[in-house]
């Protein structure tokens, strides 16, 4: 049968779950888009380019504008000479050093000058900001890092190349991994540890890093996608402990000659400039400011007070009056001694150069004086406080010479007259170099002797190396000596690094030589013992030894020694 009927078939409808499925795909792309126009920031421009300009033209106008709330004063000869050394530093690459008084502004315009201006203006790229301590380093990063975080500043509405972004994470670092601009990521990191500027067309910081870095810590062989470092920033790198300890600064001084001062990449210049007070004659930037140690080095050396003033009678009366006012309780304020420079005031002032004029409290009491009514008399406040000794030290960079200052003048003066050479300098004719280390848990104690034939011995040097003792606290007996013994091991391993990157040189040829055998005493207890082993088992040219007590010798009988 033929039918002339023409059928249709009607397409099968989808199933619902089909539709489902179409549905949140679209639904998927459309918050993936959204989502990516939420982290596609289009950037605002700068609300003064006029203002911008002249701010990159005068370092002090730019710290005074786009940092009020910290430099509130016009900036003192001093400071402006800190920022022209630190500009000089970038521009010729070279080493500077800054000794500046305790509490005088250094720190802040340093980091400001090299955190902020360097970086938005585009005269640094890496930024390594240097502390006594990784944790002193990166308390100075978050310093930095504050002022392109502050809402409604001057500084965000000129660069929001670089704060608009900032701000568009939100408090939360993570969400820079998916920030764009024009659709292509900023790859910003910003955390205290490590600090990438985002990468932005147009922008003078774009990719610019900041990276804090303690003295104590790991420094040797930072780079970065083919970067190195163009500009170190050593701030205060001796502490209260480290100025007076003979090792802790020799051990700062190394890490800052053999690896810091090598971070810069082949063919290149290296600024580094490193700021401090002079706490003592034997800290580390008491060294580097010596041209006689480091001739290699420059600088310049500020005080509080210049020049005393003529009249020092009176300021020894002022100074007595405050100091038995404030003794006695019925002046704690110092009232007296106040009046008495106001009435005096002209004869007290002359001849006296202060650095900083408005180094002093201008603050109203609750009777209606002013706390302070000069810089000079601040100073002679600080005297009367403090006493002689700490002004000198902290705000004059003229410490008091201590006895261990004069200990280590006295212990090189017996050494060259022993044996006639220079502590550290190795005598003509001497074949071999030896070392020795006896072990404690506080410290070890090494010395090292060169060797003529026949057994003539030459002291070339000798001294103490402290353990990082662990606290015995919170912790058990048994942790507490496998700590020990991890601290003595990790103390003959940097004294080996120290040695291998050291030597002595010869008396009359220069040339350096290394120890040729080290013995180390493993003592009687279980925790020196096998802490030396352990050491000595995977190090060349060292040897664990014990020594024997004369009852034990055979050679030895009833204390005297046998000549057979």
């Amino acid at each position: 049968m033929i039918f002339d009927k023409k059928v249709t078939v009607k397409p099968k409808p989808k199933l619902d779950s089909e539709i489902s499925k179409f549905g949140k795909e679209y639904h998927r792309q459309y918050r993936r888009a959204a989502r990516a126009a939420e982290r596609n920031i289009i950037l605002d421009d700068p609300v003064d380019i006029k203002r911008r300009r002249k701010a990159e033209r005068n370092p002090e106008y730019f710290c005074r504008t786009y940092a009020p709330h910290v430099f509130y004063n016009p900036f003192c000869k001093d400071q402006k000479d800190i920022v022209e050394s630190i500009l000089a530093c970038v521009e010729n690459s070279t080493f500077q050093y800054v000794l500046a008084e305790r509490g005088g502004g250094k720190s802040q315009i340093a980091r400001f000058i090299g955190g902020v201006y360097a970086i938005v203006t585009g005269r640094v790229k890496w930024f390594v900001y240097l502390g006594a301590s990784q944790t002193e380093a990166d308390n100075g990063v978050q310093d930095i890092m504050a002022h392109y975080e502050l809402e409604d500043s001057l500084l965000r509405a000129d660069y929001p190349e670089v704060c608009q972004l900032v701000h568009a994470l939100g408090g939360a670092p993570q969400a820079g991994g998916g920030q764009t601009v024009g659709g292509k990521r900023t790859r910003i990191k910003w955390s205290p540890k490590r600090v990438l500027f985002p990468i932005v067309n147009g922008s003078k910081a774009s990719g610019a890093i900041i990276s804090p870095r303690g003295i104590d810590g790991a420094i040797r062989g930072l780079s970065f996608q083919g970067k190195r470092p163009d500009l170190i920033l050593g701030d205060d790198l001796d502490t209260e402990e480290s100025a007076v300890s003979t090792v802790q600064t020799d051990k700062r001084k190394s890490v800052l000659t053999n690896s810091v001062l090598n971070l810069s990449g082949p063919n290149t210049g290296l600024p580094v400039i490193l700021l401090g007070t002079k706490i003592s004659h034997n800290c580390l930037i008491a060294q580097i400011s010596d041209p006689k140690i480091f001739p290699g080095w420059t600088g310049i050396k500020q005080k509080r007070m210049y020049k005393p003033p003529d009249a020092a009678e009176l300021w020894d009366k002022y100074i007595y009056v405050r100091q038995s006012g404030k003794a006695n309780g019925e002046d704690p304020h110092g009232r007296k001694a106040h009046d008495f420079y106001l009435a005096n005031r002209k004869q007290m002032d002359k001849g006296a150069k202060i650095s900083n004029k408005l180094r002093y409290r201008n603050i109203t009491l609750l009777d209606g004086s002013q706390q302070e009514s000069s810089a000079i008399e601040a100073f002679y406040n600080e005297v009367a406080d403090k006493g002689w000794e700490v002004v000198n030290g902290e705000y004059q960079n003229e410490p008091p010479e201590t006895e261990q200052d004069a200990h280590v003048l006295e212990v090189n003066q017996v050494a060259e007259s022993l044996n006639g050479y220079q502590r550290g300098v190795i005598p003509p004719g001497c074949k071999a170099l030896t070392r020795f280390i006896d072990v404690h848990n506080r410290d070890l104690v090494w010395i090292d002797i060169a060797w003529k034939c026949g057994l003539i011995g030459y002291v070339v040097d000798y001294g103490v190396v402290l353990t990082n003792l662990p606290s015995k606290t919170s912790i058990t007996e048994k942790e507490y000596n496998s700590q020990i013994e991890l601290a003595i091991i990790d103390t003959l391993e940097y004294m080996k690094e120290a040695e291998q990157e050291g030597g002595y040189p010869y008396a009359d040829t220069g040339v350096v030589k290394h120890i040729d055998l080290c013995l180390v005493d493993s003592g009687d207890g279980v925790i020196h013992t096998d802490a030396v082993y352990k050491f000595c088992s995977g190090a060349v040219k060292y040897m664990a030894s014990k020594g024997l007590a004369p009852w034990r010798n055979p050679r030895v009988k009833n204390g005297v020694r046998n000549r057979g």
